[in-house]
């Protein structure tokens, strides 16, 4: 899906938040790449193999130390496509993307990974992954957990769709949730009150879920590519 947008665009800069291994990162095809993580996981090799990529950019910090000093960087490279994977928070996934809005450039695209948990267990609003899960006995309470930790990323999307009327939001329902953002009018809007999303639990999540995401079926995303064109 990162790709076809990278071709459609096309991408001239990229900015990835969440990179861990660079999986994702290293397979998106771009003049410019920003890779952010706090801890990459990469081993010796890599990362000094990393040093010789041309246009390839590490910034081993948070993704908010990044946004805090890289300024004059970012309005030198404004962001055609970033894709956020950091910390799978209401808070800070919200944060990643208000940041990823002041250079997103007038066609660019912000991803957000995660935003649809399948359940209770994986939208577990924790501060971590599923090590800190394991500590609470989540894992106990929950016997068809998997490890899969999405969050409550979910809410991120939710709250853009609540107050902004200048960005064009959906979700596909494919891999956990892959919100879709990019400026434009809203198709449609959150009529939930902010408060009420800002607390909200998993049971009101699944209540509302296709409303609070405006999800669309996965092959929706290459008809709107088509239509984009």
């Amino acid at each position: 899906m990162l790709k076809a947008l990278v071709k459609s665009i096309p991408v001239q800069n990229y900015l990835e938040i969440g990179v861990d291994r660079g999986e994702i990162f290293y397979q998106i095809e771009a003049p410019l790449k920003i890779a952010i993580d706090p801890h990459f996981n990469m081993s010796k090799g890599q990362r000094i193999k990393n040093k010789f990529l041309k246009g390839h950019y590490f910034f081993e910090i948070t993704s908010d130390a990044f946004f805090s000093t890289q300024q004059s960087f970012l309005k030198e490279h404004p962001i055609d496509l970033a894709f956020v994977d950091g910390l799978h928070t209401y808070k800070q996934c919200l944060t990643d993307i208000l940041n990823c809005l002041n250079y997103l450039t007038p066609q660019g695209y912000i991803v957000v990974h995660d935003v649809n948990p399948p359940n209770e267990v994986s939208a577990y609003p924790v501060k971590s992954d599923r090590d800190e899960m394991k500590e609470t006995n989540i894992k106990d309470k929950y016997k068809y957990w998997t490890g899969s930790w999405t969050g409550d990323v979910w809410k991120a999307i939710a709250h853009m769709r609540a107050v902004r009327n200048d960005l064009h939001i959906f979700t596909l329902d494919a891999d956990w949730g892959i919100g879709i953002i990019r400026w434009g009018n809203p198709e449609n809007k959150v009529a939930i009150p902010l408060e009420d999303i800002e607390r909200a639990d998993y049971t009101f999540f699944a209540n509302h879920r296709y409303e609070l995401l405006n999800l669309k079926p996965s092959h929706y995303f290459f008809e709107f590519i088509g239509q984009e064109k």
